[in-house]
């Protein structure tokens, strides 16, 4: 029995116990939210997370966290670059890190598929059409379920706080958006996406929560997106707020102006 299917039966059990303190519409939420992980199956970017503790820009792994008490939580999703092997050498220009330096415990799902530019299997994420192509034969779709994966997770942890739920995503981060299923994605309470351009109006997977688009009008790796586009977008998506920068930065987090906008997004209240 793997540790999923022991955490559902030890549930299942204890909603059959006066005293367990698992009963209820809260107990039934818990048996839910372990059955929505079961069905997601194993995961194999959320055991390979990198964590960022609240103030402190050292990561570290999932299963050296032990106890930790219940926090605002932040999910991080890279780019085609993978995780930063050495991630304190950017400090808050690094978005877990500038996350972590916001009072966020966060996880950074590591779905990297191994492309390395001094890798002779190494490719570009998009074509210069902009179509997406193959990861070495693997699904590029499989990074939204890591997100999925990841979100399902932290609503079952016990270091999330029931309260605050920050996914950011930058660059592929965002773009692994257009496959979220939207009935995977409840329990965010916010959303940070940018460096990336599209035309496209569906949000559903926010679920009207607010949610920030911030781009940088000259970054060299995001698609030219017209002020009707950004308009479309917020008259459907109230909920969506979009900010353009004039520099040319691909994470605008690294932008002097682009960090208030962003600091200031993700303040905690």
């Amino acid at each position: 029995m793997n540790k999923f299917a022991k955490l559902l039966a030890t549930s299942l059990t204890c909603l059959s116990l006066i005293n367990c303190g698992g009963g209820g519409e809260e107990g039934t939420k818990v048996v839910n939210e372990l059955i929505t992980v079961q069905s997601l199956g194993y995961n194999d970017a959320w055991d390979k997370a990198l964590v960022f503790k609240p103030y402190d820009p050292n990561p570290v792994r999932l299963k050296d966290l032990g106890y930790f008490p219940k926090s605002p939580v932040a999910i991080s999703l890279h780019g085609c670059a993978g995780i930063n092997p050495n991630p304190t050498v950017q400090g808050e220009n690094y978005f877990p890190i500038f996350l972590a330096m916001q009072g966020y415990l966060v996880i950074e799902p590591n779905s990297y598929y191994g492309l390395k530019e001094n890798d002779p299997t190494y490719q570009a994420c998009f074509t210069k059409t902009g179509s997406i192509i193959s990861y070495n034969g693997a699904n590029p779709t499989t990074r939204a379920k890591d997100l999925e994966y990841a979100i399902a997770m932290v609503k079952i942890s016990s270091f999330w706080n029931g309260e605050t739920l920050l996914v950011q995503g930058n660059s592929q981060g965002y773009f692994l958006t257009n496959y979220l299923s939207s009935a995977k994605t409840t329990g965010p309470t916010k959303w940070l996406l940018s460096g990336y351009g599209t035309c496209k109006t569906d949000y559903r997977f926010t679920h009207n929560n607010p949610t920030l688009i911030i781009n940088s009008k000259n970054s060299p790796w995001n698609d030219v997106v017209s002020q009707e586009c950004y308009d479309q977008i917020t008259k459907v998506n109230p909920n969506i707020k979009i900010e353009v920068l004039e520099g040319d930065k691909h994470a605008p987090v690294q932008d002097p102006i682009g960090y208030k906008i962003i600091k200031e997004w993700v303040r905690l209240k």
